[in-house]
């Protein structure tokens, strides 16, 4: 597997995870 693939794919992930766990307390699905 390439490095700059991987690399993609977790920023990815990383940049992604905050962004629905805003929209999950925004809707009030997390006490």
């Amino acid at each position: 597997m390439h490095l700059a693939s991987l690399a993609a794919v977790v920023g990815t992930m990383l940049l992604r995870f905050p962004l629905t766990l805003a929209q999950h307390l925004d809707a009030g699905t997390i006490d």
